[in-house]
This record gives C-alpha cells, sequence and structure tokens, in this order.
C-alpha cells in the first residue's frame, strides 16, 4: 500500500484491562511512563503517537498508556495511537500487521499503517546492516509523517535496558568515544523511550501472563545482523554471570549523557575556542588525552552545523601530523579539513564550486559569568550583568535589552552567556511544552544570519532568555509579585537570591546606541 490506512475510530472505548497475576509488572510500567512525561513536559492534552509492531515490548507500552489515559487518570486527555510500518522484507510481514492491528482494536486504540514497496528496502546482496539502517529510516521518517498529520507532541517508542545494553556492546565492539558510551537517549528530538529503565522481564511479564497473542518478527532471529547475533549467542551468557548489568549499562550511559554538556562547555573554555572563525587553541589540545580529543573537535563541528564524528582514521592522521609537527592539514568529510598552523587549529569549510573564497562563519561566543557580576563580551561590544532585584512593571515587556526573571540562584552561581547550539530547547512564555528553540526564531521571524548572533541567557544548560523574543516559562514573574513590592524590599538577601534576578544589557559609555531605544512589547504577544 502506498500511504497509510486508520482502523478503528478515535474515541473507540477500551476494554476492562484489569486483571490478577502482572498487575505490579503493569504499574511499574506506568509509572515510568508517566515519570518521563512528567520530565519532558510533554502535553497531557495533545495525541501521542507509538510505534507499534505488535511485538510484546510495543504492546505492553501501549497497554499501560490506555491504563492511564482511562477516564480520571492522569493522561486521560491523551489519545494515543498506534502506527505501524509493514517492511514487506517477508512474506508474513501482511499477516503480523493484521494482527497488530487486532491487539490495537482489542485496546480502542486508533491505528494507522503502511506497506513498503519492496524496491524501498531492496539491497543487492540481501539482508545486511545497511537493510537494517534502511529500514529503521524508513520507519522513523513515517512515525514523524504521522506525527505531524495528527498533530501529535511526540513518538513513543518500547525500548528498554536490554536494547540499552546492546547498544552500548555494539559501540564498544567498533570502537566509540564518550557520544557513544551516552548509549540510546531517553529523548531524541520527538521520539521518546519512556522504558528505558525497564528490564524486559518486566513487559514480556505483563504480555505473557494476560494472554496477549502478540507479533514474533522472524528477522530478530536473522542472525546475519550484528544486534541478533549479539542477542541471542552473547548476551545471555553475559547477563547470567552479570544479572545487574542491564543496569549498570543505563546508569553509566544516564550519566556519561549528564556530564558530556559540562565537558563541552568546559572544554570551549579551556581550548580558547574562538567561534567567529572556528578554531580552538592548538597547544591547549595537544596537552589534552587523547580521548578528550574528539569532544574537543566536536565542539568546532557542532558550532558549524556540521554531523561529527569524523572518521577515526581522519582524527588518527591528525594526531600523528601534530605529533610530528606543528602544522597540518587533514580532510575530515564532505570537503571540510582540518588546518593546523601556528597556535591554532581551525575547521576550513569546503569551498563551492561559484565561491573563489570560503563562507566567513558565524560569529558567535560562549562565556560563563559568575552572579551577582558584569562581563564583557567583545563580539557584541557590550556588558553583561546580572543581580538580584525586585519585581517592576517593565519586567512584563518584552525587551532586547533587560529582562526579569524568577530563579533559585544563590551568589557564586555561574550562568552561560552563548550563541545557540544543535538541539537547543526551551519553554517559552505562555507555552505548555518545551519548543525548539530554532522553531522559536522562525515564529518569530528571526533573519536566518541574526539566530547564529543572538545572545542566550542561559543556566544549568536550560534557555532562561532569548533578548527580544522570549523568557522561559519557568521563570516568569507573576503579576501578584508585582504588587507586593514592599514584600521584597524588605526580605533578606537570601530570599532575593532565590527569586527575582535582573539580567541587563549595556553599551559602553558614547555608543549611539542605547536601552531606551529599544521598542519593549507585553510578553503576551508572543506567538505560542
Amino acid at each position: 500500500m502506498v500511504g497509510f490506512q486508520n482502523h478503528g475510530p478515535a474515541d473507540s472505548r477500551r476494554e476492562d484491562l484489569t486483571m490478577l497475576g502482572s498487575e505490579s509488572c503493569l504499574r511499574t510500567c506506568e509509572s515510568a511512563v508517566l515519570r518521563v512525561w512528567r520530565s519532558f513536559e510533554l502535553p497531557s492534552d495533545q495525541p501521542v503517537v507509538v510505534a507499534f509492531s505488535g511485538g510484546g515490548d510495543s504492546t505492553a507500552l501501549l497497554l499501560a498508556l490506555t491504563r492511564l489515559t482511562q477516564a480520571g487518570r492522569p493522561l486521560s486527555a491523551v489519545a494515543p495511537i498506534a502506527v505501524h510500518l509493514d517492511h514487506n522484507l517477508d512474506r508474513d510481514s501482511a499477516s503480523r500487521c493484521l494482527r497488530a492491528r487486532a491487539i490495537a482494536q482489542q485496546l480502542g486504540v486508533r491505528f494507522l499503517w503502511r506497506r513498503c514497496h519492496q524496491q524501498e528496502l531492496a539491497t543487492n546482496d540481501g539482508p545486511s546492516r545497511s537493510t537494517e539502517a534502511l529500514a529503521r529510516e524508513t520507519r522513523y521518517r513515517f512515525l514523524e509523517r504521522v506525527r505531524k498529520l495528527v498533530g501529535g507532541s511526540a513518538i513513543l517508542t518500547a525500548h528498554h535496558r536490554q536494547d540499552q545494553l546492546e547498544t552500548l556492546l555494539l559501540r564498544l565492539s567498533r570502537g566509540t568515544g564518550l557520544v557513544g558510551l551516552g548509549g540510546i537517549r531517553p529523548r531524541s528530538g520527538r521520539v521518546v523511550r519512556p522504558l528505558l529503565g525497564l528490564e524486559p522481564s518486566v513487559l514480556s511479564t505483563i504480555v505473557d501472563e494476560r494472554g496477549l497473542d502478540v507479533c514474533a518478527d522472524p528477522t530478530n532471529s536473522d542472525l546475519r545482523f550484528d544486534r541478533n547475533r549479539l542477542r541471542q549467542t552473547v548476551l545471555p551468557l553475559i547477563v547470567a554471570q552479570e544479572p545487574h548489568l542491564m543496569a549498570r549499562a543505563e546508569d553509566l550511559a544516564g550519566t556519561v549523557r549528564r556530564v558530556l554538556p559540562k565537558i563541552r562547555h568546559r572544554l570551549a573554555a579551556e581550548l580558547d575556542f574562538r567561534q567567529a572563525d572556528l578554531s580552538l587553541d592548538l597547544r591547549r589540545l595537544k596537552e589534552l588525552p587523547h580521548p578528550l580529543w574528539s569532544s574537543a573537535l566536536r565542539v568546532l563541528h557542532l558550532t558549524a552545523g556540521r554531523s561529527y564524528p569524523a572518521s577515526r582514521s581522519a582524527e588518527g592522521e591528525l594526531q600523528r601530523q601534530l605529533n610530528e609537527r606543528h602544522h597540518g592539514q587533514v580532510d575530515c568529510g564532505a570537503g571540510w579539513r582540518w588546518h593546523a598552523d601556528g597556535d591554532r587549529l581551525r575547521l576550513v569549510e569546503p569551498m563551492s564550486p561559484e565561491r573563489t573564497e570560503p563562507r566567513p562563519p558565524p560569529v558567535g561566543f560562549a562565556y560563563r559569568l559568575t552572579v551577582p557580576g558584569k562581563l564583557w563580551i567583545p563580539e557584541l561590544q557590550r556588558h553583561f550583568c546580572m543581580a538580584p532585584g525586585s519585581p517592576a512593571d517593565w519586567m512584563f515587556r518584552r525587551s532586547s535589552q533587560r529582562a526579569g526573571l524568577r530563579l533559585p540562584l544563590r551568589s557564586g552561581d555561574q550562568v552561560v552567556i552563548r550563541t545557540r547550539l544543535p538541539g537547543d530547547r526551551l519553554q517559552p512564555f505562555g507555552c505548555s511544552g518545551t519548543k525548539k528553540l530554532k522553531a522559536v526564531l522562525i515564529d518569530s521571524k528571526v533573519p536566518r544570519p541574526a539566530r547564529d548572533t543572538l545572545p542566550l541567557l542561559s543556566w544549568r544548560d536550560n534557555i532562561l532568555w532569548v533578548p527580544g523574543i522570549t523568557i522561559e516559562e519557568r521563570c516568569r514573574i507573576p503579576r501578584a509579585d508585582a504588587d507586593q513590592r514592599s514584600r521584597f524590599e524588605t526580605s533578606t538577601e537570601a530570599d532575593r537570591e532565590s527569586s527575582v534576578w535582573i539580567a541587563e544589557w549595556s553599551r559602553p559609555p558614547g555608543s549611539s546606541a542605547s536601552a531606551s531605544s529599544v521598542r519593549h512589547r507585553p510578553y503576551g504577544d508572543i506567538d505560542t
């Protein structure tokens, strides 16, 4: 089939799913879904897409979600939609699609599906890793297409702890760095994985004891796939000896994901990273332990909007050249190259056929400020200062020069003033959920060249203020506070530090522009 089919009304009533036996496992699954839902602040009044193969894991996820969306439950206003892609890689794929539809109908959930043309996933050498990767890419494209069509807030998948362990072991076997050790992320854009913290036995208990006729994908037993070989031949032996290995793998991945942003910020500062010419201090780079080189080079690539990592051979060649001399040039993929000359290592953009000179990279920066305090930003030729304050009427108007924020800051804490990074998100003023910063800037009609130079205020990797555009919703000052100024004016210093803070830009004396020339608008005018 081209396109997709719809089976089952969206408002079908679910069957009574209360049964004995696996109830505790199902409650554990529900708690995991709710915990992730609240952690990522997903809307509780929008549809959600569930990647539904009809197998045991996705069936357990769909079952838990249907319980949570029953009347009187926390997600009663959420409409789950089971979405199935028939890859058409074997002759039984159509029957599995029909079985998946039957399970969804049994649970009273809307079911959408599509069947791939055979040539979409065809390769010249039969099943291989390329077939597996192409099927995955096609599946996620379809899921995203459906999500946009139905106005869904997220795509839920049923990845669990064993999937996390398999991913880490596969990456280790092929060679990986810190980013690879971060494993499967609980959230990647719109894709959310609420069951990563659960053992697969929890999910299988839910399905087995309820007698649900789930699908078994025969490709999962094909030992030509690396993951299948690991799952069926290696993993049982390892887990038998180390039964807590899955939990430890998830803990390791979570720790790496938490520390990676801090490592990158610290590396950018230690290596005198300059976004203006995409360069860093070569001497300091050479002093780093080699395992940190990948993270240091990633800073350059991410800032330029390029994917990373480059090939391991390219990184090794760069290290070899720099060990032998103080200059060198290495192709790091897609025409980009690392160029070491003198005391700087630069990431150089490829020239297009119609250009004779490289396009100048966007000018950006990242600076830390200990609050309360004042900092000079040379790229903007402005001072930035941040200090405790009291609620005032001007704080309820949008400004590119200053903002009032409610924050649990203390004297000595550090904030970061920086330009945007790939994947930046925030919850704009007046919004119930988070949005990509890129989408916020596009909606606000910020010109493309200006987006890369816009200064952002962030704290603990959360964007607090986009000057002239919005503040973080969770930092808003209730209007009631503005009517009770005397209470703040008489409070202790510690109280002020943990409540209202004023962030402000200022130009040096004699500058032609001034804060008074900026037009202020109510934050309520922001399109959300």
